[in-house]
């Protein structure tokens, strides 16, 4: 394997490996997987349950 071959496997992430180790996420990366994704779902789930309680009503 030379150094141009280690480099593109580098670059390339859809081919990480557990054996590569851990990869260091970017701050807005971990921001939408931490925060954004998850009160997104909450609100998602809120808004279906006032539409249902209107269409109920």
């Amino acid at each position: 394997m030379t150094i141009a071959d280690l480099k593109t496997a580098l670059m390339d992430q859809s081919n990480a490996r557990a054996e590569d180790g851990f990869q260091q996420r970017s701050s807005w990366n971990s921001f939408c997987e931490g925060i954004l994704i998850p009160l997104g779902s909450l609100f998602a789930v809120f808004l279906v349950m006032v539409g249902l309680m209107l269409i109920h009503s």
